[in-house]
Order: structure tokens, then C-alpha cells, then sequence
């Protein structure tokens, strides 16, 4: 395919594999917003370095960012359709900075978020994915009831996780977005205990479904939190 330009209104930019992130947003088309896409390097498993993600002004990419991006073509993954590859490093120019009022006419509605029947809803099967792919594997949403927790495992691992309703049910995913701890202060305790942080209604957030399995299930996680009184 030849290499083409699109506009991209920044919905993510998590943690992937530290320091390299999952950038993606959704196409901006004239006055009006487009399909998903994610941007993958073809270096590594398709993650985005610091250098592919810096913007021609010299700073990263950040959320709410409308960039314009030079692409090599869409990525053949039935895993990620939205996956299209990055061309060179430091080539992404800034068009404008978006507002968060914007995000009302991006909030998807899917049914539920890529629930397995009779399983649990933070990550599906491998064999259920395959049997039944996936259209997207991104999507913005209003949840309620959104609460943030920070705490300690029983290995000594910083854990940090968003609680959530959304279509009748209760949601806990892991957040990747690295924002998160220094927006709000958080604070890691010792084992047994936990710290939380209740954002009610007010903020928007995109999950993502991820690409590697573990232990034979895909994980779905919180990649951004955008929150209007940041």
C-alpha cells in the first residue's frame, strides 16, 4: 500500500513496555472524527520508542494532541484491525490541542466491552477470540462510579486499578496509563492495605484490549483516564 497522512486526535499514549508506548486516537476527517487508529513501530512487537512518539516541535505526543501523521499502511492483525505502521522517527507535527468537550461525540456505546459469556469480564480466552474476532480492540466510554485503587501484591508489586460500571456490570482493570499516579498523588502502602480515589462520573476512559495473552487470556485494560480537572 502507499504511504499516506492521517490526522489523529491522541486517545492513549500508555505503557507497553516502559519506556516505549500504545499510542492511539481516533481519525479526524474535515469537521468530523473517523475510525481508530493505533500507529506501530516496526521495530520490537510493533510498540512506539520515544523517539517515533516526540512530535517535530520537540515534545511527546500527548493526549488530546490532534497530530498529523505520515503512515506505510495499514496492519493485517485480526487481533488490532486499527494498527497501521509508523513511518521514521520524529515526524508527527502538531495540528492543535483539543478540548475536552469534544469527547462527548467520541464516547462509543459498545453492549459490554468484549465480554466472554460465563466467564469473567476482565479479559477473554484466546480460543473465544479466535472463534469470535474482534472489530476493534479500542473504545472511549463514560463509565460511572469510577474509582481508582493503589496497593501493594503480595509479590511487592505496585498495583494500580480502575473499578468501574459500565452496561449493568462492574469492571476491574488494570490502568497503563502512566499519568495516573502523579495526577493523583498516589501513594503505595504496605501489603493489606489499599488507597482510593473516587472519580464518580466525571471522567472519560479508553480501554484497550491487549495484543499478548497471558496464560491463555487477553487482559483488558484502562490506557488513558481524562479527567476535565487536569
Amino acid at each position: 500500500m502507499a504511504d499516506t497522512e492521517k490526522t489523529v486526535l491522541v486517545l492513549a499514549n500508555s505503557v507497553r513496555s516502559d519506556p516505549s508506548r500504545c499510542v492511539a486516537g481516533r481519525e479526524v476527517v474535515g469537521a468530523r472524527f473517523g475510525r481508530w487508529v493505533r500507529p506501530v513501530s516496526t521495530n520490537g512487537c510493533g510498540e512506539v520508542s520515544y523517539s517515533e512518539r516526540t512530535l517535530t516541535n520537540g515534545h511527546e505526543v500527548a493526549v488530546l494532541d490532534v497530530v498529523r501523521m505520515p503512515l506505510t499502511g495499514r496492519v493485517a492483525d485480526p487481533l488490532q484491525p486499527e494498527n497501521w505502521t509508523i513511518k521514521g522517527q520524529r515526524t508527527w507535527a502538531l495540528v492543535r490541542r483539543a478540548h475536552f468537550r469534544e469527547l462527548e461525540e467520541l464516547a462509543e456505546n459498545p453492549r459490554s466491552i468484549w465480554n466472554e459469556p460465563n466467564a469473567r469480564n476482565d479479559s477473554i480466552s484466546e480460543d473465544y477470540l479466535r472463534r469470535n474476532p474482534v472489530s476493534q480492540s479500542l473504545y472511549l466510554l463514560k463509565p460511572t462510579s469510577l474509582k481508582l485503587q493503589f496497593y501493594t501484591n503480595d509479590y511487592g508489586k505496585r498495583r494500580r486499578r480502575a473499578v468501574f460500571q459500565y452496561g449493568g456490570e462492574v469492571y476491574d482493570l488494570a490502568i497503563t496509563d502512566p499519568r495516573v499516579p502523579g495526577n493523583y498523588g498516589a501513594r503505595y502502602p504496605v501489603w493489606s492495605e489499599m488507597r482510593e480515589h473516587d472519580l464518580n462520573d466525571r471522567c472519560y476512559i479508553c480501554v484497550s484490549l491487549a495484543h499478548d495473552s497471558f496464560r491463555g487470556r487477553h487482559y483488558k485494560l484502562v490506557a488513558t483516564i481524562i479527567d476535565p480537572n487536569l
